[in-house]
């Protein structure tokens, strides 16, 4: 009898776990703030954000978009149509299919460190170690390819 019991709790306790996680992914709309001289993200789920003078970029994810605070631009497409992150010693990554999903509405674009750190954010993955070492070849729209380091 007792084992049923510790059976039927286990049971419950997981099913209530797994209840939460979904009500919060659901319910929660996901952001990650970008402040200005800052280029590592902060998620608005675990921090209270300031007011919009400090923040450079707010991101939505699914379909990823930055967007400047108080901007009355329109939305635009990425200028980029490749786009590979290379570490010496390690894989390149290569983002060429997530950033042609990449929206953003502001004055000027997002730098490369930008969008390679909301691409850490959204696959939950902490490169930011590697600002300093990595750097970016780009295929602009134009069909130039550009050399650029993640943390210019």
């Amino acid at each position: 009898m007792p084992w049923i019991y510790n059976k039927v709790i286990d049971t419950f306790k997981r099913v209530e776990q797994t209840s939460k996680v979904i009500y919060y992914e659901i319910a929660f709309k996901k952001e990650w703030v970008f402040f200005k001289n800052n280029y590592i993200p902060v998620s608005s789920n675990s921090f209270e954000i300031p007011e919009d003078s400090n923040i450079k970029w707010r991101c939505e994810l699914n379909p990823p978009k930055f967007i400047e605070p108080g901007s009355d631009k329109k939305e635009k497409h990425l200028s980029y149509l490749g786009f590979n992150v290379i570490v010496p010693g390690k894989d390149n990554i290569d983002l060429t299919n997530w950033i042609s999903d990449i929206k953003y509405i502001g004055s000027k674009e997002p730098t490369v460190g930008e969008i390679f750190a909301l691409w850490c954010c959204e696959n939950c993955t902490s490169q930011f170690h590697l600002f300093d070492l990595a750097y970016v070849e780009c295929i602009t729209d134009l069909g130039d390819t550009i050399k650029k380091a993640l943390n210019e």
